[in-house]
């Protein structure tokens, strides 16, 4: 269980992931026994010796689809080499199929599972005492936003907008008469974060991953809650781990784009990369 004050920033963009735990299906549950039978029989043919056999069984568990994705996760343990490596072509089938929001049409990527180093190397300029190198293995897919939720997103879910840079915000004076819509959204706190993650839950069908209690507001803003992690299948935030796995795309430099920032890569002023934003940070919590 988390309790935290407001983490706010102009900096901070919202991601979000689609959550898939260990032994639960994406959407829904099925207590039939005779479709987990169904499931496992079809399992099995996925290392049948007849081609056409594996072929089919490949099409009906992706017709079932996310209802098998746990009992295909277990056959990653799979005796058979075939039934193994079929397992993991479905399963990416299957996600790709829920790779998009019902209610906000917003976009996901699939991200494959695999390793990395995290963290950063002695000799690197800027680098934290607490950014030590160390193997980070994921050891599933997971269904990444394709973009930072928008602007647009966020207030269709939420019914506000609390960014700077709109015409309506703080900054409007440097946003003119730009429309932005498809601008990501800014000015949110950890905890708005998390309430959007439960709202688009529900919209989408889905249990949310996340129960906020003791919730204090101040305007359209949470400014403090406690937050409890159910876990389950609805969205959620990345780890850092996954921000960063997906993020390099299987780069080793600084940057996922080289070793320095000179401002040409994206409408940012040169500088050093940092994870903790305006105050208060997380050093202050």
């Amino acid at each position: 269980m988390l309790d935290m004050r407001s983490l706010r920033s102009r900096t901070v963009w919202l991601f979000l992931i689609l959550s898939a735990e260990t032994g639960e299906p994406l959407r829904g549950e099925s207590n039939k026994s005779s479709e987990s039978e169904r499931i496992a029989r079809l399992i099995e043919s996925l290392g049948d010796g007849r081609f056409s056999q594996r072929e089919a069984a490949s099409r009906e568990l992706v017709a079932v689809g996310e209802r098998a994705l746990p009992a295909l996760r277990a056959a990653a343990e799979h005796k058979n080499l075939e039934v193994r490596k079929r397992s993991q072509q479905v399963i990416r089938s299957i996600m790709l199929a829920s790779a998009r929001s019902k209610s906000t049409e917003m976009k996901f990527v699939l991200i494959d599972a695999g390793e990395f180093r995290m963290g950063s190397p002695r000799n690197e300029s800027y680098r934290r005492e607490d950014e030590l190198q160390h193997t980070v293995r994921l050891t599933r897919p997971f269904l990444l936003g394709a973009y930072e939720v928008t602007q647009g997103e966020y207030e269709r879910v939420c019914k506000s907008n609390p960014s700077w840079f709109t015409p309506k915000g703080e900054g409007k004076a440097k946003i003119g008469k730009l429309e932005t819509s498809r601008f990501p959204v800014e000015n949110v706190s950890w905890f708005d974060a998390i309430e959007f993650c439960n709202r688009l839950s529900q919209l989408d069908g889905y249990p949310p991953y996340y129960r906020m209690t003791d919730i204090e507001r101040e305007k359209n803003s949470i400014k403090s809650a406690v937050v409890a992690m159910v876990g389950g299948n609805g969205y959620r935030l990345p780890t850092e781990a996954e921000w960063e796995y997906a993020c390099r795309g299987h780069t080793a430099t600084r940057f996922h784009f080289g070793y320095s920032n000179t401002g040409r890569e994206a409408n940012l002023k040169p500088g050093p990369a940092t994870g903790y934003g305006s105050p208060p940070t997380w050093e202050t919590l």
